[in-house]
């Protein structure tokens, strides 16, 4: 008995190689093609015995068929295997019917395949349906077939009936063998997917925490509202990552010497959003206060000649054969007084003064990207201000933003239009503008890119 146990395990497990996913075709390729080659192994016994040697020929094609099925199926043909055991039953109901006639009960085999398709239904693709068709036609075919050819081999009644009722159980056992097992392929295909599910959802859920709790150290290190309010007192900054952690940060320091004060402010855009891009930005700003609380460089060009150094060191950028493009583009100013002195990698300085629009442009290369751009220049832009004059410095996520119909980016220009009109508005005020304006413009298109933008209006602190 045990013997038997064993044989049956062998025939019947399912190999390692086969996905989750294809076990149940697995199982019913392997309960028809096995039930298919015993149950064809009787009927060539029995038509060797009746001494109709043509159909017992035909019956060792048969088990020939299924054997074959068999095997391809174990070596993950499984539609194949299919395929093989249809086309063995239609050509073998075939020709029986056609040579002892419709009263042997080889029809049956069609209802079976087409209860099997409508089982596995194919991945609900179109084969389901052609072999559907194929099998209605010579059913019916044979049906009329039958009205006016006699069959060729005169065969007793008692054993027709007992060809009957032998295709009958052939018919019963294929039909319950492959409903259990494929049930059971089906049910540990929807255990193994919900186990996936869960797995996926805790390891979802870690990442998650993980990146929020990175979010609440790259907030942190951003200097707060109070923080930049005495530096600038009428200030706004409009800070809206794309997903959890930014690329984009801001910065400020301030510094003594010589009896002088003198505030830096800082707008940076790095390399990517999210996860790769806050990385980049703890570089970018830590490299920043290195630069200006460290080696005491004041002068902004010099700090982002410095700070391309620090980057093409750090990121061993000038070590390699490939090309490394990650880096960032910033936008950095000095204010001394009425003294702004500006420098910037690929950003663009916006001063709105009586009611009309100055661009500074930056020098157009980035601090990274050591390989792209060997021979890099930061300029210094110097600017008097003068009393209620607005300064804006931004990174690129609010002007390549696309509209709420995907059809056109913000752009630059409609975003100084949008800036000049808010020359009156206080900057206490302007934040709330800027968001509305935003949203108004991307309606549920999703945002392209991390969005910064920080402002202030100048007043003579001195005085």
């Amino acid at each position: 008995m045990k013997a038997i146990y064993n044989i049956f395990e062998l025939l019947f497990s399912i190999p390692k190689n086969v996905s989750i996913k294809d076990q149940r075709f697995y199982s019913v390729s392997t309960t028809i093609s096995l039930i298919g080659f015993f149950g064809h192994l009787s009927f060539l016994t029995l038509f060797y015995l009746l001494e109709i040697y043509f159909l017992a020929y035909v019956n060792i094609g048969s088990c020939a068929l299924f054997l074959a099925a068999f095997w391809v199926n174990r070596f993950s043909y499984h539609r194949l295997s299919l395929f093989l055991s249809w086309l063995e039953a239609v050509l073998h109901s075939m020709i029986c019917v056609y040579f002892i006639g419709w009263d042997s009960g080889f029809y049956f085999y069609f209802f079976a395949i087409l209860i099997i398709i409508f089982l596995i239904n194919f991945e609900k693709n179109q084969t389901g349906v052609v072999i559907v068709g194929v099998n209605a036609f010579i059913l019916m075919a044979l049906a009329y077939f039958e009205q006016f050819q006699s069959p060729q081999f005169v065969v007793p009644h008692e054993t027709l009936k007992l060809l009957d009722m032998m295709n009958i159980g052939v018919t019963a056992f294929t039909l319950a063998f492959s409903t259990f097992y494929y049930r059971n392929a089906v049910k540990k295909y929807e255990l193994e997917i919900n186990n996936q599910k869960t797995d996926i959802e805790k390891k979802s859920k870690k990442i998650t925490e993980s990146i929020n709790y990175a979010r609440r150290i790259q907030y942190a290190i951003l200097p707060s509202d109070q923080e930049i309010n005495s530096f600038l007192p009428n200030f706004v900054v409009f800070y809206q990552p794309k997903d959890i952690v930014s690329g984009d940060f801001y910065w400020f320091n301030k510094v003594q010497f010589d009896g002088k004060t003198k505030i830096f402010v800082a707008v940076a855009d790095c390399t990517g959003h999210g996860v790769p891009g806050a990385f980049m930005s703890l570089i970018g700003y830590n490299a920043l206060n290195e630069v200006v609380s460290e080696m005491k460089i004041y002068e902004p060009a010099q700090i982002l000649r410095e700070v391309d150094n620090k980057f093409k060191n750090l990121l061993k950028q000038n070590e390699t054969e490939k090309e490394i493009n990650d880096g960032m583009d910033i936008a950095l100013f000095s204010l001394e007084n009425d003294q702004l002195c500006f420098s910037s990698a690929q950003r663009t300085l916006i001063l709105i003064r009586n009611g009309e629009i100055q661009e500074i442009k930056g020098d157009k290369n980035p601090i990274g990207s050591y390989k792209k751009y060997p021979n890099k220049k930061f300029t210094d832009h110097q600017i008097i201000l003068q009393e209620n004059d607005c300064v804006y410095i931004y990174s690129d996520g609010i002007t390549d933003q696309f509209s709420a119909d995907n059809s056109k980016k913000y752009g630059s220009r409609q975003l100084k239009e949008f800036l000049l009109k808010l020359e009156k508005t206080p900057m206490n005020m302007q934040k709330k503008a800027i968001q509305t304006e935003i949203m108004n413009w991307k309606g549920d298109t999703n945002q392209t890119d991390d969005m910064l933008i920080l402002g202030f209006e100048y007043k003579n602190f001195s005085k």
